[in-house]
């Protein structure tokens, strides 16, 4: 939808994002989780008692239900502002990738000298910053917080030229885990 007071483009988020789990707030959510994992350590011990080799397996089954749900707890509450040029180059496209909503988002282009401020992007959510002239090269400086307050900065540089101006480094995790180096 165009807002024709400012000129500006929201596509709304999908629903491709990380789904809820039941549906609950985070408390039921770790709560759900912790009697998940209590049944299931009971039917471990209830396996050991019948065979060896179904407790084992068991236990197996265990600790990769509890990883999951630990590597599940470190990814929330995290927005991944990315800044990317439209095709005609006459704007900064906004996309959050993360799971949780990016407030007081600030954006600096440099050399243009320009500065805009944004103050949510829902999680799968665009947004897009119209500019009067086409941008060749363009360093983007973002800054915004979760919602729990914790900032995040990042730095794109940008070409539409189709020169590779970022260094993407081909091992880092799509969501920080196991305290990854942000």
């Amino acid at each position: 939808m165009v807002r024709p007071a400012d000129n500006r483009e929201v596509v709304s988020p999908n629903l491709t994002g990380p789904i809820p789990f039941f549906g609950e707030p985070v408390a039921q959510q770790n709560f759900i989780r912790n009697i998940v994992l209590a049944i299931a350590a009971v039917i471990t011990v209830g396996l050991f008692f019948l065979d060896v080799f179904y407790g084992a397996m068991a236990v197996i089954i265990l600790g990769v239900l509890f990883m999951s749900f630990r590597i599940m707890g470190e990814t929330t509450h995290f927005p991944d502002v990315i800044a990317s040029l439209p095709e005609d180059a006459r704007g900064i496209i906004l996309r959050n990738r993360g799971n949780e909503t990016a407030q007081d988002i600030h954006v600096t282009l440099v050399p243009q000298n320009l500065e805009f401020d944004l103050p949510n992007l829902e999680a799968d959510a665009t947004h897009i910053f119209a500019l009067p002239n086409m941008i060749e090269s363009v360093k983007v400086l973002l800054t915004y917080k979760n919602q729990q307050g914790h900032m995040a900065s990042r730095t794109f540089r940008l070409s539409s030229i189709g020169e590779k101006t970022e260094e993407e480094d081909p091992l880092k995790p799509v969501f920080p885990m196991f305290g990854w180096k942000k």
